[in-house]
């Protein structure tokens, strides 16, 4: 009986593997409750009068702790969880530099 042949699929570059691997990331519900809470907790804090990386550093402190506290009576600590908490933070300082709501730093 012959060997059937092996078919050897094209290798996809690293980059294309990478944006695959974070578009499905992103459609975690999980991702996008991280994403949102730190968006809104960040500008909780820019409200109140906190500087934005001030902010940042607060918000990434209450994603931070989420993980300690799922690392011991949760899921499990996930940095994807906190990636995705960064990017909520910086979203969030964009949006309070758009000139049309009137945020400009100062």
């Amino acid at each position: 009986m012959a060997h059937p042949e092996v078919v050897q699929r094209p290798s996809t570059s690293l980059p294309r593997r990478l944006i695959t691997y974070l578009k499905v990331r992103a459609g975690e519900e999980d991702k996008q409750k991280h994403f949102l809470y730190s968006l809104a907790i960040q500008l909780f804090f820019m409200v109140a009068g906190f500087d934005a990386w001030t902010s940042a550093v607060l918000t990434l402190s209450v994603g931070y702790a989420k993980e300690i506290w799922d690392e011991h009576f949760g899921s499990g600590f996930c940095w994807h969880d906190q990636f995705a908490n960064l990017l909520g933070a910086l979203y969030a300082i964009g949006l309070w530099h758009i000139p049309a709501l009137g945020h400009w730093a100062t």
